[in-house]
């Protein structure tokens, strides 16, 4: 295949034009490597009072949703930020932008966020979703679009690189663009603008770089940096666990971060009765050890002048029972506390 020659960045609108939003539609599933960016601005809500109902920004949303007109505004936000579009990169120089933002487009909104839903949302033809920090991404659609990502064939540049280099630090787009592409496709990561810190360029609303751009740069660039961590991937004997393990991980994670985790205080008060009596016998033995009672919490207690810590704790435990009684009951006593 040709190689891109970086020269100019495309960005084609998709919904400017229906018969050009139809044609890219039924020319998806020839596109099995499909990266996706988020394109995002800063957004300034009306502010939380004490009387704010809680959800009351999402059904907001939802009435607007539901009731809007050619000459109304959606507004697909959570808390500071707006999502005004969504990047894809097929391969190549070319993007294909998703507008979100202008409602007088030739293609309803509802078709244009079932298009993206159709990427996101593991159709059988899709073999690589690619995308930068795929985990805030996903949540910001979930959040911000009501789109709920869900696919076995997430592909994350910053996850890959951690399972290629454990130990290094994390590195942003461009960095990762340097290490992994062609020194070309470096200066399309530059049209990304600088970021604070590792997280997505097209996330970043406080950037001065237009939306629009931020997203389309970074859809390219990781479109590249996937496909050249492939061989390191598979050079390294890395490609299933990233795969079957690392990627499902990730996927998993953001759903839990937006769901939330329930907590029973019931069955934790069950769980803490359970531990304080796994603790009370666990201190009877130690007396019985020793012939007398002490404080376990006391390093003076146990012992008067070896180290008490941890690590002197498991070296000796081998030649007494006592060591290892008591770095159970810490352990339980941590939990407690």
């Amino acid at each position: 295949d040709q190689q891109p020659s970086w020269s100019a960045l495309q960005v084609i609108d998709v919904c400017g034009d229906r018969r050009l939003f139809d044609t890219f539609l039924s020319e998806l599933p020839l596109h099995p490597d499909i990266s996706v960016s988020v394109a995002c601005e800063r957004h300034q809500g009306p502010e939380k009072t004490r009387n704010t109902p809680i959800g009351s920004r999402i059904a907001r949303r939802t009435r607007l949703a539901s009731s809007c007109t050619e000459t109304e505004e959606w507004v697909l936000t959570s808390e500071e930020r707006r999502v005004v579009g969504v990047a894809l990169c097929l391969g190549g120089e070319d993007v294909y932008y998703i507008s979100l933002n202008a409602v007088a487009s030739a293609v309803p909104l509802e078709e244009r966020l079932g298009l993206l839903e159709t990427v996101v949302n593991g159709s059988p033809w899709l073999t690589s979703l690619r995308i930068f920090d795929f985990k805030e991404q996903i949540k910001v659609l979930a959040r911000c679009c009501s789109i709920r990502v869900d696919t076995l064939c997430a592909d994350d540049p910053k996850i890959a690189d951690w399972l290629l280099e454990p130990e290094g630090r994390e590195k942003n787009l461009q960095a990762m663009s340097l290490k992994y592409c062609q020194s070309a496709v470096t200066n399309v990561t530059e049209l990304a603008g600088n970021v604070k810190g590792v997280g997505s360029p097209a996330l970043e609303v406080s950037s001065k770089v237009l939306p629009r751009l931020r997203a389309s740069a970074e859809a390219v660039v990781t479109w590249q940096i996937v496909q050249a961590q492939r061989s390191w991937l598979q050079e390294n004997k890395l490609t299933d666990i990233y795969r079957e393990v690392e990627m499902p991980t990730v996927v998993c994670l953001a759903r839990m971060e937006l769901t939330g985790l329930r907590f029973s205080r019931e069955e934790a008060e069950k769980l803490r009765r359970v531990l304080e009596i796994q603790m009370l016998a666990l201190e009877e033995q130690a007396y019985k050890l020793v012939g007398h009672t002490f404080s376990l919490t006391s390093p003076a207690d146990v012992a008067k002048k070896p180290s008490t810590n941890k690590e002197a704790l498991t070296k000796i435990k081998s030649e007494h029972p006592l060591p290892g009684l008591i770095l159970q009951w810490r352990k339980i006593n941590s939990v407690i506390t």
